[in-house]
Formats: structure tokens, sequence, C-alpha cells
């Protein structure tokens, strides 16, 4: 069955929320498998909903995408049009047009590029609130009228050229009005990089992993369970692996050991270390972020005992993780099983990135895909305490401190 174009006009049907049923809409946009249909509504109260295929009637198809009146050709040309008209101001105009347009497209750019968190060249109103959220302390009114007047189209998602257009006119009537783009007006309006708060970098982004879910999560739901069982899954099965290399194998005597063993068992020591990506991000979120109650007014499950609770749940999984490793490392009486075991063991560390990808695109459940994809929208502050900044590094240099420590003990005493 072939898809209706985007910007259709069709009627939702077979919903099983009854507000919902039988409400006309325009489609949006379509998941990358096609599995699931954006539906926007005319005057944007609803917001946007996602449905199957099969829950949609096709009441009006829209026109080619080439005939759209708002298409990114049009768009273009439209921005030369207003670019040629600020050149047009003799009093104000410095440089060529390609300059203006430069000028314009790299504000405008800085704006999508932050806000654009999923890398899909579309920013969804949700994305676009949880970024004003982030950086303004706008009222929600303000922010739906500012991402209205950003999407020109009205289809439910702004484009990188759409963002451009905006700036481009905003330029025009500041010039027109003989202001400055960069500082607060005397009727009391801002410029759009003060507007839309382009200069806040005191932000990070979550780490992409299940664990974020498990902070972001709400208490006691689907989400929360889900991180905990997958947590509870990698931990056991490296719980396994430790008991089988302790009961069952042995570290081989010193003399058994070839000297071209030993010498790649230092040398995996840092490798070891760096491939520990759970231990070295908790490092990194305890020397440079910290938790903050504004996170709450954008997602009101990541509470504080959660923040703590995910994070202990990453170093434990790193440290196991290590710990498995380093036993195998020291285990081993020959280079070539001691890198296939070393390779052999890395598919346990990916176990918690692909069950946050497998919920992230809809395989599981939808409060589960919702949760995974505000991990890509969620960001902590930076803490800017100098001292406590050193903390990773130090934590670093002390993990391979140990683990030298470690092998040397391992080679003197066997």
């Amino acid at each position: 069955m072939r898809l209706p174009r985007e910007g259709s006009r069709i009627r939702l049907v077979g919903l099983k929320n009854a507000s919902l049923n039988g409400k006309v809409g325009l489609v949006a946009g379509y998941t990358q498998d096609e599995q699931r249909v954006m539906i926007s509504f005319p005057g944007g109260h609803t917001g946007i909903v996602k449905v199957k295929p099969k829950q949609m009637t096709l009441l009006q198809e829209a026109l080619p995408r080439s005939r759209r009146r708002f298409s990114s050709r049009n768009l273009r040309a439209s921005m030369q049009t207003e670019a040629s008209e600020v050149m047009d101001n003799k009093q104000d105009s410095q440089g060529s047009l390609d300059d203006q347009l430069l000028a314009c497209s790299r504000d405008a750019d800085m704006l999508f590029d932050k806000a654009d968190v999923s890398g899909d060249g579309e920013i969804s109103k949700r994305e676009f609130e949880i970024y004003m959220k982030r950086h303004t302390k706008h009222p929600d009114s303000t922010i739906r009228d500012l991402f209205y007047m950003l999407d020109i189209d009205h289809d439910g998602y702004i484009t990188r050229d759409e963002v451009r257009r905006v700036f481009l006119r905003q330029k025009l009537q500041n010039r027109k009005d003989r202001r400055s783009n960069s500082d607060m007006e005397a009727g009391g309006k801002m410029s759009m990089a003060d507007l839309l708060g382009l200069d806040d970098d005191e932000m990070h982004e979550l780490p992409d992993d299940v664990y974020s879910m498990l902070f972001l999560s709400e208490d006691w739901s689907q989400a929360f369970w889900y991180a905990i069982s997958i947590f509870g899954l990698k931990l056991s099965l490296l719980i396994i692996i430790a008991i089988d290399l302790y009961t069952n194998k042995s570290f081989p005597p010193n003399e058994d050991v070839p000297r071209g063993v030993k010498a790649a068992q230092f040398l995996l020591l840092p490798v070891a270390v760096a491939i520990e990506e759970e231990l070295i991000t908790t490092f990194f979120i305890y020397s440079n972020l910290k938790w903050s109650e504004t996170i709450l007014e954008l997602n009101c499950g990541a509470e504080l005992w959660k923040y703590h609770v995910s994070n202990l749940a990453r170093f434990l999984d790193g440290l196991m993780f290590l710990i498995v490793n380093i036993t195998l490392l020291l285990q081993a009486d020959d280079i070539l099983s001691m890198f296939l075991n070393f390779a052999a063991l890395c598919f346990v560390q990916t176990i918690d990135n692909l069950a946050l990808h497998l919920a992230r695109k809809g395989y599981l459940t939808e409060p589960l895909e919702t949760v995974a994809g505000d991990v890509l929208l969620m960001k902590l502050p930076r803490n800017h305490n100098s001292k406590l900044q050193l903390l990773d590094s130090a934590m670093l240099v002390s993990t391979f401190a140990v683990l030298v420590v470690a092998w040397m003990v391992v080679r003197l005493t066997t």
C-alpha cells in the first residue's frame, strides 16, 4: 500500500483514545522504517501524534513536494529576495549579498544544529520545547508561538531552510528599524540570538545508554523496570563468567608464561581501562556535571536519587567488566587465546546500548520508545568546579595503577 505524501489530509480511525478517533489532521512525516506516521493538527493544540498507517484514512492527497508552496527551493529563492532587500538599504549595506546570506545562515545553523539532537534534519515540536526550556526561561505559550513562527509550512517540523529564512527576515526588519540584531531593543524586544538562547553552552548531553533511561524514567514505570532488568541481565552474565574463571581456571605459573605474553598483558592494561566506557563515563559525570532541579521541569522522572542510582549501576557494570576482563588477561598463557578472549568478552559490554536502541526504534512499547528518545534530548549542567574536574583524570590514572599492581602481584606470586 502506497503511503500518503507529507502534508496529506487524513482522518484518524481505530484508536483506543476516543478523543482522537475521527480527528482530521495532516501527515507530518514518517519514522525511518515507515512503521509509524506522524500526524499534526491544525492549530497545533494537540501536538504531534504517532500512529500506524492502518489507523488513518486518506481524505486529500498533498501536492508533490516540488509543487508545495514552501519547498526548500522556494525558501532559498525567498531568502535571496529578502537578502536583496537587505542590500537595498544603502546606509547599512556592507559586503556582498553572499556575505549577508552567510551571516544569517551561520546564526540560523547554530540554532538548528543545537536543537536537532536526533540529527534527522528536522526539529520536532518536542525537540524544540526541550531546547527552549533548557536554554531560556520563556513560558510555554511563548515557546509555542516561536515554534509556529519558525515552522513556516506548518507541517509540524522545522527545517534548516525555514530557520534561515526567519533569521534573514528578522535581520531585514532590524535594518529597517535601525536597531542592532544583538542588543535589547528599546521596546523590549530581543534579538533572535537572545530570544532563542544561542549563547548557552553550559550543558552536556546524557550518556547514550540504558542507565540514562533509568535516570529519566518515572518511578516504577516500564522504562524503570526495563533498565533495571537490562542491568540485572548484564551483571548476571558477568558474575557467571567470573565464577567460572575463579573456580574452573587458575593463574598459570610465572615460568609457564612466555615473555611475549607477559609483555602483551602489560601493554593491554591501558587498553582494558580505555574500553571501559561505563567506568569512564561515571568518572566524567561526577567530575564535570551535576544534577539540577531545573531538569525536573523538562522530565519529572529525573529525580536526584535516580541520578545516583543510575550512575551507581553504570559504575558497577564497568567495574565488574573490568575485573572479568583483567582476570581473563592474566590467566592467558598464549597470545592468540588472550586476544580472542579479550575481544569475545566485548559483546557483553554492548548489551545495554543494544537495549536502548531497540527501545528507541520502536521495537518494544511506546512508553519505552518515548523515554529512549528523551535520552537524546536531555542534558545536565556543568559544575564549573575546577578542582572537582580533576577527579576523572585522577580516577583514570588510579585505575590503571591498580591494574599494574595486580599484574605485578600475579606475575611475582604464581
